[in-house]
């Protein structure tokens, strides 16, 4: 079963499990040790238990980000993992098919992946070069990143040329 929960409401033993989780799919990222989260808290998480245990992870964020045609609400999706032992079984299919479902207010969702893993949850490749700020430098970054996808979910037409973050990558 899948479960949704705001971040807000995440108490200690599930704060636990998931930074678990997350350092066992994620382990050189070493953010996840400490934080459940990479580097700002989403607003909503949706995860699978089998046998009690934690073996499926996606987490959203709500953006404005800026275009050549205006603002746009995306739904960020970040931090998506499956437990090694539970690949290939479409568990990020099915959380985000709930995801989806759950976010009806934004323009699009975005994510940075790999098309054979999202494409069938309707996730497309495009090529804009992104704005957003780097932690690591503390400085704007201009560039096209490799992996950048959206899924339409209220507007059909993604734009053309840069996209402004308005922060971080998620």
């Amino acid at each position: 079963m899948i479960e949704n929960i705001a971040d807000s409401s995440v108490g200690p033993d599930l704060d636990r499990e998931l930074r678990q989780l997350l350092v066992l799919c994620f382990p050189d990222t070493p953010q996840f040790r400490e934080h459940r989260h990479y580097l700002e808290p989403p607003r909503q998480r949706w995860f699978i238990r089998e046998n009690g245990q934690l073996v499926g992870h996606v987490c959203l964020h709500r953006k404005t980000i800026g275009s050549t045609q205006g603002d746009l609400q995306i739904g960020g999706i970040a931090e998506v993992c499956i437990r090694p032992t539970h690949r290939g079984r479409g568990l990020v299919h099915q959380m985000l098919h709930k995801l989806h479902e759950w976010d009806k207010n934004s323009d699009f969702q975005m994510l940075f992946g790999k098309e054979r893993i999202y494409h069938s949850s309707g996730y497309q490749t495009v090529h804009n070069p992104l704005r957003y700020f780097d932690t690591i430098k503390q400085e704007w970054i201009t560039q096209t990143l490799e992996g950048t996808m959206i899924r339409p979910a209220i507007k059909s037409n993604w734009p053309a040329g840069p996209i402004d973050l308005r922060g971080p990558i998620f």
